[in-house]
C-alpha cells in the first residue's frame, strides 16, 4: 500500500531537530519579572502555575527545558522530553501572556511542539498495531508542516473576516505592527540588541511599502 506519509531522510530529521530545539529555546521565555499572574490565558486557565513565578523554581524548569531538547535532538526518551518540553513552553509562554497584554509572534513555535508530543505518542500506538517504526518521526515533521500551513492559513482568513477584506489594504502599516509587537518583546527582558534589531525590520517595512 502506498504511504500516506511522505519520508525524508535521516540528514533531514536530524537537521530539523536542531533547529525546531534552538527555536524552543529561544522562544521559551529565560526568566520571569512579573509578580503574578492578573489576566489567566491559556494553560493559566487550567492549572495554578504561581509556583513558577518563585526564580530558582523557574530556573530549575529551563534547565529541565534544556535538557529536554538535548533529549529530543538525540531521540532519546522522547515520549519524555516532549512533554517536559512541551510543559515548560506552555507555562512560561502562558504566564508571560496573563499580564493583560497577549503576544502572538511564539504561539506557533508551542503548537508546532504539541503537534509533534501527539504525534509522537500516536506513532507509538501505531506501532504496536504493526506499523514501520521509521514512520514515527517521519510522522512528526509532516504533523509540524501541516501545523504551519493551519496557523498561517486561519491567520490571513480569520484577518480578512475581521476587516471585512480591507487588511490588504492594510498592509502597508505592518511595520507598525512590528514595531508595537517589538516594544511588547522588549518590556518583558529589557533586551536593547533585539529591540533595535526589531525596530530596523520595522522601519525597512515602514521606508519600502511597495514590498508588503
Amino acid at each position: 500500500a502506498q504511504r500516506r506519509i511522505p519520508t525524508f531522510a535521516f540528514y533531514e530529521r536530524l537537521v530539523m531537530r536542531l533547529l525546531f530545539a534552538w527555536l524552543v529555546w529561544r522562544a521559551t521565555p529565560d526568566f520571569l519579572i512579573v509578580n503574578g499572574i492578573p489576566s489567566p490565558n491559556g494553560i493559566t486557565r487550567l492549572f495554578d502555575l504561581h509556583f513558577l513565578l518563585d526564580p530558582h523554581v523557574f530556573s530549575f524548569a529551563r534547565i529541565a527545558l534544556g535538557a529536554a531538547l538535548i533529549l529530543y535532538v538525540l531521540r532519546l526518551v522522547v515520549w519524555l522530553a516532549l512533554p517536559v518540553a512541551l510543559f515548560v513552553n506552555l507555562a512560561a509562554s502562558g504566564i508571560t501572556n496573563s499580564q493583560g497584554a497577549i503576544q502572538h509572534a511564539a504561539q506557533i513555535v508551542s503548537l508546532i511542539l504539541f503537534a509533534q508530543t501527539v504525534a509522537h505518542f500516536y506513532g507509538l500506538w501505531r506501532r504496536r498495531h504493526g506499523e514501520e517504526g521509521a514512520i514515527l518521526e517521519s510522522r512528526a515533521v509532516w504533523w509540524s508542516q501541516q501545523t504551519i500551513v493551519a496557523v498561517y492559513l486561519l491567520a490571513g482568513i480569520a484577518k480578512l473576516i475581521a476587516t471585512k477584506g480591507l487588511w490588504i489594504f492594510q498592509a502597508r502599516w505592518i511595520g507598525v505592527s512590528i514595531a508595537k509587537a517589538a516594544y511588547q518583546r522588549f518590556y518583558n527582558g529589557f533586551d536593547w540588541e533585539d529591540l533595535e534589531q526589531q525596530l530596523a525590520v520595522a522601519h525597512f517595512a515602514a521606508a519600502h511599502g511597495w514590498i508588503v
